[in-house]
């Protein structure tokens, strides 16, 4: 949360700073410039609480969707499965025998779900 606490505050204060500094600048009343800057901080904080919840949401189901991929794809192709998790083993450093032997732990149907979220 610190990411989106730190985005969304640095765009509200920029934004909201803008529309005072408009403001004055226009010579409005300073009734006006707080109402300005209230509307303004009231709808900065709903467009950006919106746009992370649609963003973690639309996240949250590509996650998922690749998540079932996966699945799929350990249920009917499991072979390719268990190479491919070897290869990325092998590209972190590992030998290729230390490699398969822990793939080949992992990839036992009853760690079926470590093995998918491990992908």
């Amino acid at each position: 949360y610190i990411k989106n606490i730190v985005y969304g505050g640095l765009d509200g204060i920029i934004t909201t700073f803008s529309i005072i500094a408009a403001a004055y600048g226009a010579n409005f009343e300073m009734k006006m410039i707080v109402i300005m800057g209230v509307a303004n901080l009231i709808a900065d904080g709903f467009s950006m609480g919106l746009g992370d919840f649609f963003s973690s949401y639309f996240e949250n189901l590509y996650i998922l969707s690749e998540k079932q991929k996966e699945t799929h794809e350990y249920v009917h192709n499991k072979e390719y499965e268990v190479n491919e998790m070897v290869e990325l083993y092998e590209n972190q450093g590992l030998e290729h025998d230390d490699a398969r032997k822990i793939v080949d732990i992992i990839a036992h149907e009853k760690y079926q779900a470590f093995f998918i979220n491990s992908n």
